[in-house]
């Protein structure tokens, strides 16, 4: 008869069931240990974090986002650089086709206002003795100008407004030339006849044609008359340009007759 060995033991018993219920009663745990060891899953290779491939590694999982992080980063310098040159090279192109084109109008003349010769006339108020308020720009347009700023207390605008009353005023009148005899602001400061009492005395009166006496303000007495001299005249013609000025109208007649 043959006999059954225990693996666990090395004790035979005469039969197979005998055997197992041997087994059953003293080798339970190490058959429950078994069966349990037979069952477990294996690791998978590639560390103790799994990955769609089998266990990538983090730091490799880690450097592939700091990769494309750059690479965006030189992607969006590379848009901006790019957009920038663009941008220079079309303004670049605009001027210079702006600057390329000749000018087919006239050159632009730069207007300049002042007293000295060449300049624009400023425009500025007038108070004529008939009690109208006009202005230097009213009397543009037609013909030259003679404006003679006096002090009526002052000899030498005396001798100046006697001269053309007596000698000059009809050559002057006869080029179409205009004259206007204005007192300076508050008569500078001194006591004096009025204009009109001026203009009665030495010239005659107001009634001459294309002769006028007025006042004026104390921003055209500046303007005009800086440095405060008793008198001063400018030559104007007839577009507002300063032709001819001076301080001492009786000595200059001659030459402001020719220039006028």
């Amino acid at each position: 008869m043959n006999s059954r060995r225990c693996d666990g033991c090395q004790r035979e018993f005469r039969s197979e069931d005998a055997l197992l219920q041997h087994q059953r009663d003293k080798h339970q745990g190490d058959a429950d240990s078994a069966v349990a060891t037979s069952r477990r899953v294996p690791k998978k290779a590639g560390g103790t974090r799994g990955g769609r491939n089998g266990g990538e590694p983090l730091i490799a999982r880690w450097y592939a986002k700091r990769r494309l992080t750059v690479i965006a980063a030189i992607a969006i310098i590379i848009t901006i650089v790019a957009s920038g040159v663009l941008a220079y090279h079309y303004d670049s192109m605009n001027n210079l086709g702006s600057h390329s084109l000749p000018s087919t109008g006239s050159p632009t003349t730069k207007v300049v206002y002042g007293i000295e010769p060449g300049d624009r006339a400023p425009d500025f108020q007038i108070f004529l003795v008939n009690g109208t308020t006009t202005s230097l720009s009213r009397f543009l347009g037609g013909s030259a100008l003679l404006v003679y700023f006096v002090t009526t207390w002052c000899p030498g605008c005396a001798q100046a407004v006697g001269l053309l009353n007596e000698t000059y005023y009809q050559e002057l009148h006869a080029k179409g030339v205009t004259i206007i005899v204005i007192e300076l602001y508050n008569d500078l400061g001194q006591s004096g006849p009025s204009i009109a009492q001026f203009a009665d005395k030495y010239a005659g009166g107001t009634s001459k044609p294309g002769w006028f006496y007025a006042t004026t303000t104390q921003n055209a007495t500046v303007t005009y008359d800086p440095n405060a001299y008793l008198e001063v005249y400018y030559v104007i013609s007839a577009s507002g340009i300063i032709l001819y000025s001076g301080s001492s109208l009786a000595a200059d007649l001659p030459n402001v007759v020719n220039e006028a």
